[in-house]
């Protein structure tokens, strides 16, 4: 078994399943957290949490950690879409498209979103609030399971 958890309750859940280790993987901003219990079953979890916060979480719940990571890590993570509609200069809608292995929160879609069109020289003086007010954006995030579903309905009409 494989569980996924948030990261607010993992230190819970190892310790439900009588996890006695865990190993942490920081990558491109992210943590991946993992234990294993004596039946073999994981306990896994991905936070955008700065990884000194983790490590304090797992201190304080007197869960011992080492750096590592599963042999599987990366192979299955769920993924989340994001996308931002929004008002362009062009005739047609603008829309921008992400992906994230963990949900995020519309703000920090837009702030991600707000950021890379100004890092690209694409967006010049404009602040996020201004941008906002003239973009007129709207943020869409699919979880894992919204994406499956969507897959699922078009299986018959595949060619």
């Amino acid at each position: 078994m494989d569980l996924r958890i948030p990261l607010s309750s993992f230190v819970a859940a190892c310790a439900r399943h009588n996890i006695q280790h865990v190993y942490l993987h920081t990558e491109m901003g992210e943590t991946e957290l993992v234990g294993w219990s004596p039946t073999g079953a994981s306990i896994l979890s991905t936070s955008a949490t700065p990884r000194a916060e983790i490590e304090q979480i797992l201190t304080q719940g007197k869960l011992p950690f080492s750096e590592g990571r599963s042999a599987e890590a990366g192979a299955h993570h769920p993924v989340w879409v994001a996308a931002v509609a929004y008002r362009s200069r062009e005739d047609a809608p603008g829309l921008w498209v992400d992906a994230l292995p963990h949900e995020p929160r519309a703000g920090d879609v837009l702030e991600r979103f707000h950021r890379e069109l100004t890092e690209d020289g694409e967006m010049v003086g404009l602040t996020l609030a201004e941008f906002l007010n003239l973009a007129r954006p709207t943020v869409v995030v699919l979880s894992p399971e919204e994406q499956s579903r969507f897959a699922a309905s078009h299986e018959d009409t595949a060619p």
